[in-house]
């Protein structure tokens, strides 16, 4: 708190008290002064007293003016890779590799989605379809599921909305602590990525900024009070559906203050196709996020963004069939023919001509 005294000049009282509302103003467009790694939306109060004297000097006086500064949201693109394992944690796991399956038959594909920014973000999501190539009745379907890959599918969602803060400290073994109310939107069994390091939520405090009665921009003649902040804080554990790390912040060294933690979400997409006239078929697609959220990828706006393309083997039928020409004539070794059509099963297999008997 910054305290400034000034001692009323006789005959100058309500000098003191128009300053008031000039000193308000003033604390408005000061710069706070902020680490340079904030979480979005800390709230930086600004408290400025100003103690006086009546005209006698003999009673004395004191008001309150406060300002707040937000902290501004600094948007970044998502990191795309695969779910995380033992041996690739995190965010640092490749992404699925193109697949080859049969024809008719479903390839699927799990990538994760992992902020980077300092505080909730929404992004868009789009998954779309290329261009096609020897198959029939193909289609991409894509869904955002819980860390095992598969429960609580949410069908072709158009956006998802990610938390993300940055630690002020670190309290515990599992527990971190950030500035208050910049957790709105990491809740019990998100999974958050710390310095490459996969972890589930197992308990969240959002916590409040602090404030005060006394807001800058108009005169006040009291103190008034302030509410101090509440510290926002996470208690994490092992993603047993992930790397199953478990979190030892302070003996590893894991973690600390200035360090971003960001949310990370599964995206199952699933592909099927039938290929077509006996060749090997292909259907491609891209999966593309950004921040713009207008239902479109802009290049501007932290783009991020994967192929995939999934190739369906195509159906080969070969048909043999020996004979042997049994006659009254001495019985002579068989003689094999065969007869062989290579397509689709629909494909009627050509005549085949049997060798003449001797």
């Amino acid at each position: 708190m910054t305290r400034i005294k000034a001692r009323a000049h006789p005959g100058f009282q309500s000098l003191s008290w128009a300053l008031l509302p000039l000193l308000a103003l003033m604390i408005l467009l000061a710069p706070a002064v902020a680490g340079a790694n904030s979480g979005a939306d800390t709230t930086i109060l600004n408290v400025v007293t100003v103690a006086y004297k009546d005209a006698t000097g003999t009673q004395s006086f004191s008001a309150t003016a406060s300002s707040t500064v937000t902290v501004n949201l600094v948007e970044a693109a998502l990191t795309i890779s695969g779910r995380p394992t033992g041996a690739n944690k995190g965010d640092t796991a490749a992404q699925p590799s193109n697949a080859t399956v049969a024809s008719g038959a479903t390839a699927s594909y799990l990538f994760a989605l992992t902020a980077n920014a300092n505080g909730d973000d929404i992004y868009d999501l789009m998954v779309t379809k290329g261009v096609v190539a020897n198959v029939t009745g193909d289609s991409v379907s894509f869904w955002a599921v819980d860390p095992d890959g598969s429960s609580n599918p949410v069908a072709s969602p158009a956006s998802v909305t990610l938390g993300a803060s940055i630690i002020t400290a670190v309290t515990g073994e599992t527990t971190l602590e950030f500035p208050g109310g910049t957790l709105t939107n990491i809740a019990v069994n998100d999974i958050v990525v710390i310095n490459g390091v996969d972890y589930l939520v197992s308990a969240v405090t959002v916590g409040s900024g602090a404030s005060h009665d006394n807001v800058g921009g108009s005169p006040h003649s009291d103190v008034g009070a302030t509410t101090a902040e509440v510290k926002g804080s996470l208690t994490l554990a092992a993603n047993t559906d992930g790397s199953n790390t478990v979190p030892l912040f302070i003996t590893n060294a894991t973690a600390s203050a200035g360090d971003t933690v960001g949310e990370q979400v599964l995206l199952k997409v699933d592909v099927s196709a039938t290929a077509t006239g006996g060749s090997d078929g292909t259907v491609p697609y891209t999966v593309d996020t950004d921040t713009l959220v207008n239902g479109t990828l802009d290049g501007g706006s932290n783009p991020a963004s994967t192929t995939k393309t999934t190739t369906f083997t195509g159906v080969q039928l070969t048909i043999q069939k020996e004979v042997r020409n049994v006659t009254s004539a001495p019985r002579l070794p068989a003689t094999p023919w065969t007869s062989s059509n290579i397509g689709s099963p629909s494909t009627t297999p050509a005549a085949a001509t049997p060798p003449r008997s001797r």
